[in-house]
């Protein structure tokens, strides 16, 4: 809810029509898909697709880029069409228009980590920059930036490491696999 009410707050700021689901929003189901529980998908995302046309949803914004990945290219195969944003591309767009002023430069250092479904998936490696420019010289790329970036972790995050070596060394970390129940 955290992330919700910081999206919620420049939008407002912006005097943007815009409703949110509240209770009846649920998870797209996409976390549950990556790791191959397509039953709990299915389950979520029909749930979501007629909660949302019950709704009369005609667009999504949303902060989270695999969400948006879902939302726009798998729910249509389930009878979900509709436009679909990430919320940094709507900021950008605010900001455009002057309906929508971006934050003063900070002392502070910035580096910006390109969302892997957002760069790759949906080629959006400028939405996020827009918003984020008035940081200035503070605003730090990382080495691999953009379309060319490196992956957060594989498998929706499902890579655990319990036990990490003093020197932090990854190869020297022992592994752990997991059965399922």
């Amino acid at each position: 809810q955290k992330v919700a009410r910081s999206v919620v707050q420049p939008f407002q700021r912006a005097k943007l029509n815009f409703a949110t689901l509240g209770q009846k929003e649920r998870c797209t189901g996409d976390p549950a898909r990556r790791l191959g529980e397509e039953f709990l998908y299915q389950d979520l995302a029909g749930s979501n697709v007629a909660t949302l046309q019950a709704s009369k949803v005609r667009k999504i914004v949303t902060p989270c880029p695999h969400c948006l990945n879902t939302l726009a290219r798998e729910y249509p195969a389930l009878g979900g069409h509709f436009e679909v944003f990430h919320h940094s591309e709507l900021l950008a767009q605010l900001v455009d228009e002057g309906r929508l002023k971006p934050a003063a430069a900070s002392a502070e250092r910035v580096a910006l980590h390109d969302p892997c479904y957002l760069a790759r998936a949906h080629d959006d490696v400028h939405s996020l920059r827009r918003v984020l420019a008035p940081l200035g010289p503070n605003l730090k790329e990382l080495p691999r930036h953009g379309k060319k970036r490196r992956a957060a972790a594989p498998a929706g995050d499902a890579c655990i490491s319990t036990n990490r070596p003093p020197n932090g060394s990854p190869k020297a970390a022992p592994t752990r696999s997991f059965k399922r129940a």
